[in-house]
């Protein structure tokens, strides 16, 4: 792979970190703006059946009633327990695979604190913490450092996360805990002085999902469920990977196909 990457020509580009400025809720404004009156928020889908022609019947749940939409096409993003529940409609079939992907919980922590009451220079990433060592910390990134406008002028902002499959029980905690945990466990890896002025905690009880053994197998059977229903699609992150970009990559192919689906 390397003797590849070196043979390739041309200038070598380095993958560099990227966010929007006023944070990643920046995208879903601009996409929520696209859409206009087309995207419906508030609103719960309770059943979803195909007709003879082969339209989807999603029938939705609003303030103002309920009422039915008729589509060829129909994209499911919603977590796996929800689309296993809703598309055992079409077929029972879909609910075991489905609602057997696992997911691990995740804490994410916030912490800011005044940069003279922080010993290291915090010049970096971050960092990751080994099981070995004890913590529940799984690792931090240096906000403040990454990205501008992360933090006050003279303070830094450190994002820590705990939980994950060895530590379930961290999610159970209340927010006080979690900061007070994190604070007390990156105090000591980063010489922090005093405590924090800021702290925010999101609690993530489905957050990354568990490529367990067979799960090439649960997708397998997924895949070969779907193919019985032309125009329904799945999009989400225990397809093709967690990562943002690996679920945006994943949603531009499927809108790809739907749009030439639509235009044949």
């Amino acid at each position: 792979m390397l003797r590849l990457a070196k043979s390739k020509p041309g200038p070598r580009e380095r993958p560099t970190l990227q966010t929007f400025r006023d944070g990643n809720e920046t995208l879903l404004r601009a996409l929520s703006s696209k859409l206009g009156s087309a995207l419906l928020t508030d609103t719960t889908v309770t059943r979803i059946s195909r007709q003879n022609d082969g339209l989807f019947d999603v029938r939705l749940k609003r303030q103002a009633g309920e009422e039915s939409v008729l589509a060829n096409s129909l994209v499911m993003a919603t977590p796996t327990d929800v689309t296993g529940r809703l598309l055992s409609q079409l077929d029972p079939s879909f609910e075991s695979p489905l609602s057997s992907i696992e997911y691990a919980a995740v804490a994410v922590v916030s912490l800011g604190y005044r940069k003279k009451d922080v010993g290291h220079s915090l010049n970096g990433f971050g960092f990751l913490v080994p099981r070995s060592a004890g913590l529940r910390v799984l690792g931090t990134v240096l906000n403040s450092s990454l990205f501008p406008r992360r933090a006050p002028e003279g303070h830094a902002l450190l994002t820590s996360f705990v939980g994950g499959t060895t530590d379930p029980a961290a999610a159970k905690l209340k927010s006080e805990e979690l900061a007070s945990l994190a604070h007390r466990e990156i105090s000591t890896i980063l010489s922090v002085k005093s405590a924090p002025v800021f702290s925010n905690v999101t609690i993530w009880p489905r957050a990354l999902p568990q490529y367990n053994l067979g799960h090439a197998g649960r997708l397998a059977a997924i895949a070969n469920l779907c193919s019985r229903f032309t125009g329904l699609s799945l999009i989400g992150n225990f397809l093709r990977g967690p990562a943002i970009g690996a679920c945006v990559e994943q949603s531009l192919s499927v809108a790809e196909e739907v749009r030439k689906k639509l235009a044949a």
